[in-house]
């Protein structure tokens, strides 16, 4: 069986609340490493404590991906990057483990993600869209040091590669485009599972949206891939899909119009949602998490908290109406 969850940013009591009334017992989102490591001997801890103090007052867990680097720690000059500062590895690899290793020591037992989205490095068309401005070697001993340091701070965190978006952008069609030949984001995880992250690793997230990209089917081809990728290499670990969904659009929107993408409507985002876990139980996803709770265009909610129908599908889906679909 796949465990269902959304994505949330927040971790307020509001959102967990409508996590409870929901019926939903875990979510995916991020600890902003930035934010917390203030200096090298430095940590603003308060924040992220409230936080799992809340979670399991409310009996709610989380998967949190560790990312983005403090400005003392890359060196770079925030005012001319080409790319947003917090991307940029650190200058000494050292500095993620060590907040690694303080951070699953002060919260042990969880699940943690090393970084999102590593693969989205450049190019890509638009420099926003970065999570990681450096190459795969030097992401690869980060990882592996961070991996070793936390095991040794706290044996029972379980510790996952860095959230890959390669499968979504090559999935049915490729969608990274430079002088007019399509790039292949799998290529930065190849590159890590030839230099034995498979090791480093105990599970392997991926970020995996069924819109657009070429439509629902995007998802089979996209685990597909992922999973050729891994038998090559003869790493066997299980795969999350920890941020998947599918973005309302109006017929006339401009992002209908790009990266081969379909409309879609309320009614086809709650049905996308039925199909995508349906694809990852097939698939022998151990969890999923769809993206995501409060948002307009994205969530289950919108912002006012009027319930969407895909609030209807996900509630069906913990309801038990698939378990023998």
């Amino acid at each position: 069986m796949t465990e269902l969850g959304v994505t949330c940013w927040s971790g307020t009591r509001s959102n967990l609340a409508l996590m409870e009334e929901l019926g939903c017992k875990s979510f995916y989102s991020t600890i902003e490493w930035c934010n917390v490591h203030k200096a090298p001997d430095n940590f603003s801890w308060s924040y992220y404590d409230k936080e799992f103090e809340l979670e399991e007052e409310l009996g709610i867990t989380s998967i949190r991906a560790i990312m983005h680097t403090p400005i003392w720690a890359s060196g770079v000059n925030s005012n001319d990057c080409k790319y947003q500062s917090t991307a940029y590895p650190p200058r000494t690899l050292e500095y993620y483990g060590k907040f690694c290793s303080a951070l699953v020591r002060r919260h042990p037992g969880r699940e943690w993600v090393l970084w999102g989205e590593p693969d989205n490095h450049p190019p890509r068309e638009d420099a926003k869209l970065i999570q990681w401005a450096g190459d795969a070697e030097t992401y690869a001993r980060m990882i592996k040091h961070a991996y070793v340091e936390m095991k040794k701070a706290d044996e029972s965190c379980v510790v996952g590669l860095g959230s890959l978006v390669g499968a979504t952008l090559n999935g049915e069609f490729p969608t990274v485009v430079e002088d007019g030949e399509p790039l292949n984001k799998l290529d930065f995880f190849e590159a890590l599972l030839h230099l034995g992250i498979g090791e480093y690793c105990d599970f392997i997230p991926l970020d995996l949206y069924c819109y657009g990209y070429g439509g629902p089917r995007n998802f089979i081809i996209g685990i597909r891939k992922i999973k050729e990728l891994m038998a090559s290499h003869h790493v066997k670990r299980p795969l999350y899909v920890v941020e998947c969904g599918a973005k309302m659009t109006p017929p006339d929107g401009k992002i209908a119009k790009t990266f081969h993408h379909e409309v879609v409507t309320e009614e086809t985002q709650a049905g996308f949602l039925l199909h995508a876990y349906q694809w990852a139980k097939e698939n022998k996803i151990e969890k999923m998490y769809w993206h995501t709770l409060k948002e307009s265009n994205w969530g289950l909610v919108n912002r006012h908290n009027k319930k969407h129908m895909s609030w209807y599908s996900f509630k069906a889906i913990l309801d038990g109406v698939m378990n023998n679909a």
